[in-house]
């Protein structure tokens, strides 16, 4: 059940990129285990409608993908995973769990860079192109609707998609913690946390997914739309500058991009966020938290490494539990040199801890 909990941070990250259906390379293998039923009545997270608008490539036949084919059945090129130099595969830690008839999507479907995101300068002849191009043939190819003629990336929001793959996943874990309390397993404070937990989880998701789709403001836009021309052309009242140029003007493109970019927060664009990052982080912290042993506090705590009471009394615990003849274990004063020490230790971190020094200024 740990791996359905890095699969939800992984399906959220595809949700909010308008990302649909399960068979991602980081989504599948976590999650290969859930039931699939024989029949025609799936469960919403394999139906053919959830999946029916992924990116995973179905195969002709089996070995399609050990033979290299480069086409599919449906008529897409087969992902060609590129393997890096430095030891990097995050999805090499999952499971080696894949279909049977189908090519998994890569977990990151960034959009390929072309010549002009390595020659920007030239950005304006493209738009232009496209611009001249869409007047001659009046049709507008999806593709390049979807990006900007200006930057080359995605300019429009995630579509809204119907992806249940998040919800169907907390409604798993539901059903563990079902498991657990019909079996007497979780205790009442325990159980309160891992209710609360999963709730947490649920809302997430939703208010993720508010954030991806909400539009900017509208009157934010329009004051950026009337703002950034007004001042450009407010510049041009001054009648000298001293000879330098008005910064204006080249500041005016830079304010409208930017004010553009507020809207899409969690694509590949370097300005977006990087949940690719932290959905790696999470699987990092799954994976030590698994592997942490429960060791009693008696293991470590009677350690000779350990002084409990310094600076005032640098003794090791290992000493003070020996040493049955120091001052804390009189019945009648142990407790009061005790806290005698630790006034001491407080007075010590004080002194120690303070800077004194008169400060200079810079």
């Amino acid at each position: 059940m740990i791996n359905l909990v890095q699969a939800f941070s992984a399906s959220v990250k595809h949700y909010l990129r308008g990302e649909t259906g399960v068979y991602y390379e980081d989504v599948y293998p976590l999650i290969a285990f859930l039931p699939q039923y024989a029949n025609s009545e799936h469960l919403p997270l394999w139906s053919d409608y959830t999946n029916s608008h992924g990116h995973h490539v179905p195969l002709k036949t089996e070995g399609d993908l050990e033979a290299g084919n480069g086409v599919g059945a449906n008529g897409k090129k087969l992902y060609q995973k590129k393997k890096r130099s430095d030891g990097f595969n995050p999805e090499g830690a999952l499971p080696t769990v894949s279909p049977d008839h189908i090519q998994l999507a890569p977990a990151r479907l960034a959009p390929k860079l072309g010549f002009f995101d390595f020659v920007p300068v030239l950005l304006p002849l493209k738009a232009l192109y496209k611009f001249f191009k869409r007047i001659a043939s009046k049709l507008d190819d999806e593709e390049d609707a979807s990006r900007s003629s200006w930057t080359g990336r995605r300019t429009g929001r995630p579509a809204v998609v119907e992806s249940v793959v998040p919800l169907e996943i907390v409604l798993y874990l539901s059903s563990y913690f079902n498991f657990l309390l019909t079996e007497g397993l979780l205790q009442s404070a325990a159980a309160t946390s891992f209710n609360n937990n999963l709730h947490f989880l649920q809302d997430a998701s939703v208010q993720l997914r508010r954030v991806a789709t909400t539009p900017m403001l509208h009157g934010y836009a329009s004051s950026v739309e009337t703002l950034n021309p007004g001042h450009h052309f407010s510049s041009r009242s001054i009648p000298n500058w001293g000879g330098l140029s008005s910064p204006q003007p080249r500041s005016l493109p830079f304010y409208t991009l930017a004010s553009w970019r507020l809207e899409l927060r969690f694509m590949y664009d370097e300005n977006d966020l990087d949940i690719d990052s932290y959905c790696l982080s999470i699987a990092r912290e799954i994976a030590e938290i698994t592997a942490h042993d429960p060791v009693p506090p008696a293991a470590y705590i009677f350690s000779p490494a350990n002084q409990p009471f310094a600076p005032a009394d640098r003794r090791t615990a290992s000493d003070l539990t020996t040493d049955m003849e120091h001052e804390y274990y009189n019945e009648g004063t142990g407790m009061q040199n005790l806290h005698t020490t630790l006034v001491k230790g407080w007075r010590a971190v004080n002194e120690m801890t303070r800077d004194n020094k008169k400060r200079v200024a810079a």
